[in-house]
């Protein structure tokens, strides 16, 4: 009997774009009490609430971190600049060098000795310039792993945030339903009262409102 009750409601709330819902036997849904869908809502808003006060605390420490990393990738760059110009200097000098040997210019012995010392801190900067490249390349990927966590924290905290959003109008449209729904009985019982008294034409200009259906019916 309530399901042809339903089934008849939905004909007369049609023509106001009211649908009828799913059955809960065709969607399982359990029905909870006002207070324990109120309860939950209000545990999910605190849930997502310190969800969200804990990702600002981790996205306040990644800020802090980038900004160290990137003050270490424009030292180690600026580091590795220098070298490399320290290297191009060091490769004319011996090139220089070894020009005026082949030309026979200067003592032989000296020149050798300094070929020698040149080739010397050549390698020596090399080897720093291998090692600066190496900690600037690891220092450029541990940067981009925090842009990249950092940006994903911030895309979950948003969505933390919407979903707060949606929890927090589930509660407040909640809180609606259950006032109207507190209230309707008595609107509907007051308005079949009054509607007797009414004069007919005055009736007649409520035909087709959802109220005098209701009351009606």
């Amino acid at each position: 009997i309530m399901f042809a009750l339903h089934d008849e409601l939905a004909k007369v709330t049609d023509k106001w774009g009211l649908k009828r819902g799913h059955s809960i036997s065709v969607t399982g849904a359990k029905h909870l009490t006002t207070e324990e869908y109120r309860r939950d809502l209000t545990d999910q808003c605190t849930t997502l609430e310190g969800q969200i006060e804990e990702n600002k605390k981790i996205l306040k420490q990644l800020y802090s971190d980038i900004r160290f990393a990137e003050k270490r990738v424009k030292g180690l760059t600026t580091m590795t600049l220098n070298l490399e110009q320290r290297k191009e200097a060091l490769e004319k000098e011996i090139a220089s060098v070894n020009e005026e040997l082949k030309n026979g210019k200067g003592n032989s012995e000296v020149l050798h000795e300094r070929i020698k010392k040149l080739d010397n801190d050549l390698q020596k900067v090399l080897d720093n310039l291998a090692d600066k490249q190496a900690k600037l390349a690891h220092a450029n990927e541990q940067l981009d792993e925090l842009k990249s966590l950092k940006d994903e924290v911030k895309e979950l905290t948003n969505q933390y945030q919407q979903q707060l959003r949606i929890s927090t109008s589930n509660l407040t449209q909640q809180v609606r339903f259950r006032l109207a729904d507190a209230l309707f009985d008595d609107l509907i019982r007051e308005f079949k009262l009054i509607l007797p008294t009414l004069s007919p034409g005055t009736q007649d200009s409520l035909d087709d409102y959802l109220l005098q259906d209701m009351a009606e019916r």
